[in-house]
């Protein structure tokens, strides 16, 4: 039968999902909800390119109410999921012959050679491998201005390791510097623009932004401010931020996961990552080095901007929130405690987790990712 479902904006014959397995995932995500862990959760799937399954429970707070019922239009801050974004816009720049990925970032920005970091190449800002700290407390990326404050911030750090040596996530500040490169390599445009004119334009993505979204777009405010007033003003701080400033609605997380697992071709069939820049972002970068552990400091599975299973059970489980899955090709990133988004090209599967408040506790949010995951994965 062919259905329209409202969610993706679309009419396509929606893929069959096993009933029990939705129930019993749907009265796990309720029961979050009536004990107060979340106000609301979101979780949506596609399968073999077709609409899988929607659950959007409880409620939301936007710019004008505090308790909107859950549905799928509304955008979210997407905090570390951008990275996927940010490392997609930079391997297109790389496959353009634009930049090297394999050169330093002083061959773009001398002046972040300052204090041993002349030999950093823009790979390591971009697997957490550059021995830089991890954030700028503080700082804002809006405008030209605060961009080159905070670069120039960036710039003057020391190094906290060899870099190479060891992985140790650098939230805010690798893909600043890889994202800087290429506004220099084009024409200073904003992040903002270099990612509408490279993905999200390309691939209908049409809610994704580093900008803040229009006033008249819903917008799930996190945490909720004590002023509604203050409207999407509150998520300044994340704008043009390529390692946390994304913000989109969750079909459209969906629509850039299927890029993903489609092989870097997009849903009309135009492919706009060549084979190699594709592998390239989906190889574990670390294979055969040494395993970080609690103990001892080592590498974990990343990509290209993003996590990956290639491992099994080690390195990334607690960042990806399932450890019960280990595809060779699964790949995903986590942002905060509050959003996750998972691909399995070889399942050709896609699913996206939201909650609408960070989870009390906080320590709920991997084994709320964990059981959404494994029920989707049941559903099958």
């Amino acid at each position: 039968m062919l259905i329209t479902r409202r969610g993706f904006g679309c009419t396509m014959m929606a893929a069959a999902a096993r009933p029990a397995a939705v129930t019993e995932l749907k009265a796990y995500l309720q029961g979050l909800i009536d004990s107060k862990v979340v106000p609301g959760v979101k979780v949506a799937a596609t399968l073999d390119d077709k609409p899988f399954i929607e659950l959007f429970l409880g409620t939301y707070c936007d710019q004008k109410r505090r308790d909107n019922p859950c549905e799928w239009k509304a955008v979210h801050s997407l905090a570390s999921v951008s990275k996927m974004v940010t490392a997609t816009a930079i391997v297109m720049a790389w496959q353009d012959g634009l930049i090297d990925l394999d050169a330093p970032a002083v061959k773009y920005i001398p002046e972040f050679g300052a204090h041993g970091k002349e030999k950093i190449t823009i790979r390591q800002c971009l697997t957490h491998t550059a021995g830089i700290p991890t954030a700028i407390p503080g700082k804002w990326m809006d405008t030209d201005e605060h961009w080159n404050e905070t670069l120039a911030l960036v710039c003057d750090k020391e190094l906290e390791f060899e870099p190479g040596s060891r992985t140790v996530y650098h939230g805010s500040t690798g893909p600043m510097v890889a994202a800087a490169v290429v506004r220099r390599k084009s024409g200073g445009k904003s992040w903002h623009a270099i990612c509408k004119e490279r993905v999200f334009d390309p691939l209908g993505l049409a809610s994704m932004t580093f900008e803040l979204p229009p006033p008249d777009v819903p917008v799930a405010m996190l945490p909720a401010p004590k002023d509604l007033s203050q409207g999407a003003r509150i998520y300044r701080n994340g704008v043009n931020n390529p390692g946390g400033g994304l913000m989109g609605n969750i079909g459209d997380i969906l629509k850039f996961l299927r890029f993903h697992t489609r092989g870097g071709v997009t849903g009309d069939g135009k492919r706009l990552l060549a084979e190699r820049f594709w592998q390239e972002m989906h190889t574990n970068q670390f294979a055969g080095k040494p395993a970080a552990t609690k103990d001892k400091p080592g590498h974990e599975s990343w990509g290209l901007g993003m996590m990956l299973r290639a491992e099994g059970t080690k390195g990334n489980a607690g960042w990806l929130g399932d450890p019960d899955r280990s595809g060779p090709r699964v790949f995903s990133h986590a942002g905060i405690s509050t959003a996750l988004a998972v691909g399995d090209p070889d399942a050709r599967l896609e699913i996206a987790i939201l909650t609408t408040d960070v989870p009390d506790p906080v320590s709920k949010a991997s084994e709320i990712r964990r059981n959404s995951i494994n029920g989707v994965y049941a559903a099958r």
